[in-house]
This record gives C-alpha cells, structure tokens and sequence, in this order.
C-alpha cells in the first residue's frame, strides 16, 4: 500500500498557481459579508472544517483573500491545485452521498458506479497520484470520511496487477494550528500576490500568548511558568512536566506530562496574557492521551485547559472556566473555551493539566479574540 505524505508536507511540495497574474484582489463590503458568513461557521472538527471548505468553494478570489485572513487552511483547499482536485470530486458527488458526509458518515464509491461529471473529477484527481504506469481503466474506487476526529482522508485505490492494488491518500480538513496556519500564509502570499493578515480587533485575532506550540527553547519555565496544580497531601513524587521532541501535531514539540499512581503532586503550566475587560477571548488547544485514567485519589476533571480572569494584583474576578478532557487513549483533539473578559480583569491566565496517571500532552494552543 502507498500512502501519501502528512498534508503538511504534501502542500509545502505542491505548486501554487497565482491569482490575477500576483496581484491581490480589490476587496469591497461584498466580498467581506460573504467571507464572514463562511468564517462564521464552526471548525472543531474535520467534518465541520468539510463543510467550510464548501461554502468556501462558492466564494471569489476577493471574498476568499477576505478568508484567509482568519482562516488561511481553509483557502488553502481551494487555491493549491493538488488539494482542489480533491475538493472538486467532492463536490461532484450526487447530492446524497454529500450530504452523507456533511453528517460525518464515511462514503465509497466503486469507479464502474460513477457517472458523468463524478467521474471526470475522479479520474482529475487519480491522475495527480503516484501510481505507477497510470491508466485510467485500473481506477477501482475511491474512499471518503473524517479519521480519528482530527483529519478529513481521501482515500484512491487503483489495480497495479492482477493481484496487487495500491491506495494513496490525501489528509484534508487538518486541525489550524499557529506553526502550520503561518507557513500557509506564506504559500497564499504567492497565490493572492499579498500575505493574508488578520485586521486588529476582527474575531479570530491573536491576542499576546506566547510561543503556544512550545518549540522554543525557554518555552517551559520560561515563557510558560509552572503553577501550583493539585497535590495529595505530601509534595513527592511530582510528576513529570517536559517538552516533547517526539510528539508534536504544530512544529516540532508539545508539552507532555506524565504521572502513576504513586505521583502526589501535579503541576499546572500556565502562562499569564494582558487583556482587556469587554473582549470576547477564545481560547483553544490540542490534546492528546495515552492510558489515562484515575488511581488513588485522582479525579478525571483535573484534566484539560483552563482560563482564569485576573486582575492586576493576581486575583481571580471571575469563577475558573475548564475544558475537560478525555480519559483512556486517544489522538490529537480540540479542547476550547469562550468567555467575555469581565469588568476588572487585566490577565487572563491560560493553563494546562493533567492530574490523572498516564501521559498526555498539549500542543498548538491559541487565545484570539472570538465572535
């Protein structure tokens, strides 16, 4: 079986046709409502991220520039030719089949079922593979739905010999993260002849967190400070806290911690950010598990993100929000919060824990002003 790279990957290696021989469309109030609206919609998972990519697809080159300014991975789809064939196919689907999709359902469709315009965009799409000897007849089916509720997968299998069939895949629909939404940025630049920027102020704005992918190398300690989390009674065995080379869904490392039965006291990684009262925040990481669980005196609710209002002095105004998550082994997921800093409030402490046995770890964290 021949599997195709991550699409991360795979779109660094991808040519970018220009749009308007490199010069960036004129954006007037229309093209601005209709990137709204698509921006509007929700992206906490692949199938939602799916859907944006459609209504996205009904936008013109203005409105689309207008999108990638908060969503520079959904124009990606519908400006590198590579992924667009594979949008495009989607697209062709009879109206049945898509809105199976659109429900998160997985679909296959046999190539001798196809018909008309359907086929045509499989066979567009088949042609961009690898496969070896390439003919248009050896096309035997294609295989569609979301996977591990982090990526949307495209799946063509194709008949090598008699005995012997071979699938590539594409990734679609991936999880934005800050690493991977920049170096897209730098792609459409070439695209739309001028790099996507996010105006000031607009929802999905940056707001001042520092390097939430942790790839720096005073990140932890550092940038990210170490809290007091929840202990049991005595202050030893701690658990460990420490950036992952290994493990990582945005650039190269992610902060893991793991814990046993016998770890007493759990810290938290924190990292205070000015704010001010009135902001609509939103604030989003990635989470991932392995064998999580609760021994001894543990709770399962002392596990995920956490956003707390402070005010200059360093207390809370406001009642912790959390975002649990989830026990056992699982991959990358999204863990978010939303909240309207209150009167009063001048930071807004951001913070990560695991106070559970197992490992988990934490990656592509963001906190932008929300809708």
């Amino acid at each position: 079986m021949i599997r195709l790279l991550a699409a991360a990957a795979f779109l660094a290696a991808a040519p970018v046709a220009k749009a308007a021989a490199g010069r960036a469309p004129v954006v007037d109030a229309a093209a601005r409502a209709a990137a709204s609206r698509v921006a509007g919609m929700p992206d906490t998972d692949p199938v939602a991220r799916l859907n944006m990519v459609l209504e996205a697809a009904k936008l013109d080159e203005a409105a689309l520039f207008v999108l990638a300014n908060s969503h520079p991975s959904i124009v990606e789809h519908l400006t590198d030719p590579h992924i667009k064939a594979t949008v495009d196919y989607i697209r062709a689907l009879p109206a049945t089949k898509l809105h199976e999709l659109r429900r998160g359902e997985t679909v296959i469709r046999d190539f001798e079922n196809l018909r008309a315009d359907e086929k045509k965009k499989a066979l567009a799409l088949a042609e961009r593979m690898n496969f070896p000897k390439y003919k248009e007849r050896k096309l035997r089916s294609i295989r569609l739905g979301p996977l591990e509720a982090r990526i949307f997968r495209v799946e063509v299998t194709y008949q090598h010999r008699q005995t012997k069939l071979l699938t590539e895949d594409i990734e679609l629909c991936w999880p934005s993260t800050p690493e991977r939404e920049e170096s897209t940025r730098d792609r459409l630049a070439k695209y739309f002849g001028a790099r996507p920027s996010r105006a000031s102020g607009t929802p999905g704005t940056p707001l001042p967190l520092e390097d939430g992918s942790f790839e720096r190398d005073d990140s932890l300690g550092g940038i990210w400070d170490l809290g007091e989390g929840v202990m049991f009674g005595t202050e030893l065995p701690v658990a460990e806290v420490a950036i992952d080379e290994s493990v990582a869904l945005d650039g190269v490392r992610s902060v893991r911690f793991h814990a046993t039965e016998k770890t007493r006291r759990f810290p938290e990684v924190v990292q205070h950010l000015p704010v001010q009262p009135g902001t609509p925040t939103r604030v989003r990481a990635q989470f991932r598990a392995d064998n999580l669980r609760v021994e001894f005196q543990q709770r399962e609710d002392q596990v995920g993100l956490s956003l707390t209002w402070v005010d200059s002095m360093g207390n809370a105004v406001a009642p912790p929000l959390f975002a649990q998550g989830r026990l056992t082994s699982h991959p990358w997921e999204l863990l978010e919060l939303e909240s309207v800093a209150p009167h009063g409030a001048t930071l807004a402490r951001v913070g990560l824990m695991s106070a559970v046995s197992g490992t988990a770890w934490f990656d592509g964290v963001t906190v932008t002003v929300g809708d």
